[in-house]
């Protein structure tokens, strides 16, 4: 109905953009990111009046005023961006993989295997070494099960892996009920097993490996054979058959790329962070992800980029509930309206909006006569 509004009285005409100028893109981006805050700070008011300055105070405040603060926000950036990366070779070359959450949460069982049953009984070093390839096998094997279907019986990825999730934290919870008797539904701290500290502090050893494996990526990605085959295969599969590129083997190499990426996470969420697990430990994060490739478009530096606002976001909006004593809901309702104005923003990336206002006026004297 809006469409046939437009197009009958000629006043907006809305067309797809063949290409945009890098610099133009920009600036539609920083355009949106900034209106994203002043929206979610518009939000905040409407809730606690008199706070629109308090929430850019807050954003600070809970990011960068100590250095356990930063630590916090640059580690939940860092696991953020390992887990768009391990999504974003499978969206390039359209296989719909929702089920991260439940692959990083099977990788996190991985490891507690190891750290609860067999790092009390050997060094360290070697079992930080079992705790890994436990959890590489079991992140490989969670995203091989949804790929094989895929690839020999053109199963329906999207419903495969999001079921997947549910099946996973299912075992998750099976499995603590069977180790842990009081009922608590969570592991306790585990002393064995855990990644050492750097300089007295948690979590920077979880920020550097993810710097590492982000240049290794982007390589990857950008500059390799197997990057460039899930580039075409993602433009059409018919044309990478044609150029005689192996679609089940490229979907299936790139799944246990994701798989290996995603087990990585789970051991630095285990062995580097928590030291514990739960079925709620990954806490969303795969899906979360998502928007941060989809925002990124796929591209590594900007996913990098989108991790951080995400983080900041996040938890800059924790310290705003707290200053201002407002309802456990504010934090998801606060970075929900930052990032639906952030997407909403993209629109005018991909599309050209134009205002005929001579439309208008002949419209305006028309309906006066």
């Amino acid at each position: 109905m809006l469409k046939n509004f437009f197009k009958e009285n000629d006043f907006i005409r809305i067309s797809r953009r063949m290409e945009i100028p890098t610099w133009k893109k920009w600036v539609f981006k920083i355009a949106g990111v900034l209106a994203g805050f002043l929206f979610a700070a518009i939000v905040v008011s409407f809730i606690s009046p008199g706070s629109f300055f308090k929430f850019f105070e807050s954003l600070i405040v809970g990011n960068f005023t100590t250095v356990r603060k930063l630590l916090v926000l640059f580690e939940e950036v860092a696991i953020l961006f390992l887990i768009s990366c391990a999504l974003a070779p499978a969206f390039k070359m359209k296989f719909w993989n929702i089920g991260a959450e439940g692959q990083v949460l099977m990788a996190c069982l991985g490891t507690v295997i190891g750290m609860f049953f067999i790092a009390p009984n050997v060094p360290n070093a070697v079992a930080l070494i079992i705790e890994l390839l436990l959890a590489v096998t079991f992140g490989v094997v969670w995203s091989l099960i949804p790929t094989l279907f895929k690839a020999f019986f053109n199963t329906n990825e999207t419903l495969f892996t999001l079921m997947m999730n549910y099946i996973a934290k299912g075992i998750v919870a099976l499995m603590i009920t069977l180790w842990i008797k009081n009922g608590s539904g969570v592991i306790p701290v585990l002393e064995y097993g855990r990644l050492p500290r750097i300089g007295g502090q948690n979590y920077i050893i979880n920020i550097i490996v993810a710097v590492v494996i982000g240049v290794i990526f982007a390589f990857y990605m950008m500059r390799s054979k197997q990057g460039f085959e899930i580039s075409v295969l993602g433009g059409s599969r018919n044309t990478a058959k044609y150029v005689g590129i192996d679609v089940k083997k490229v979907l299936i190499r790139t799944m246990i790329i994701t798989g290996v990426i995603c087990g990585i996470v789970g051991f630095l969420l285990v062995a580097g962070a928590s030291y514990s697990m739960n079925e709620n430990t990954v806490s969303g994060r795969g899906f979360t992800a998502i928007l941060v490739c989809w925002l990124a478009g796929f591209n590594i530096p900007e996913m990098a980029g989108v991790s951080f606002l995400v983080a900041f976001m996040k938890y800059g909006a924790r310290e705003v509930e707290s200053s201002l004593h407002v309802g456990g809901s504010f934090v998801d309702i606060v970075v929900g309206v930052f990032f639906f104005v952030v997407i909403a923003s993209n629109f005018f990336i991909t599309n050209q909006v134009k205002i005929n206002f001579k439309a208008f006026k002949k419209k305006k004297k028309e309906v006066i006569e």
